[in-house]
């Protein structure tokens, strides 16, 4: 596991590829509570497959032209998220979400048992259509029905021009 403590951060360069051996089964690839920056770019994307998941517990996670495939995706716990340009296929949760403010645009998240699964205490969903007809339709889980609490402002889940589809639940 790599660990980003609070005050401390991590830049991954694009092209960086990043594999999760069988032993981090139930546990943190990458487990963030400072300041984790992963810029891939079109022709050069950053790769996160393997074992294990990807983990933000407080800390700001921005994650930009990256292909994830960890068995069990992204745990965010608290903090902020920034997804863009990016997938996230092959998961148990693709996105697990609590206390999170998340901010997803232009990504696909499919093929996976559960495209968001949002934990109570839930923060609002907002889902903002694109062009697309496809875009924030089907495999968002319980995400619509657990995210009732809208008195509160914060957290929040944002999702803009994404395909959230083709994931079991």
């Amino acid at each position: 596991t790599v660990t980003i403590p609070q005050g401390r951060s991590l830049t991954d360069e694009a092209g960086t590829s990043i594999v999760g051996s069988p032993d981090l089964e139930g546990y943190s690839l990458i487990y963030n509570e400072g300041d984790l920056v992963m810029k891939g770019l079109p022709e050069k994307r950053i790769s996160i497959s393997g074992w294990g998941t990807l983990s933000n517990s407080n800390g700001t996670t921005s994650i930009v032209d990256a292909d994830i495939s960890l068995n069990e995706g992204l745990n965010l716990f608290g903090g902020l998220t920034l997804i863009a340009s990016s997938t996230i296929s092959s998961s148990t949760y693709g996105i697990y979400a609590q206390r999170s403010n998340v901010n997803i645009s232009n990504s696909r998240i499919s093929g996976n048992a559960y495209g968001l699964y949002v934990k109570k205490p839930a923060p609002p969903v907002y889902m903002v259509r694109g062009t697309d007809p496809l875009f924030g339709t089907g495999g968002i889980g319980n995400a619509l029905d657990e995210a009732t609490d809208v008195a509160t402002q914060t957290p929040q889940i944002n999702i803009t021009n994404s395909a959230i589809t083709n994931n079991a639940k």
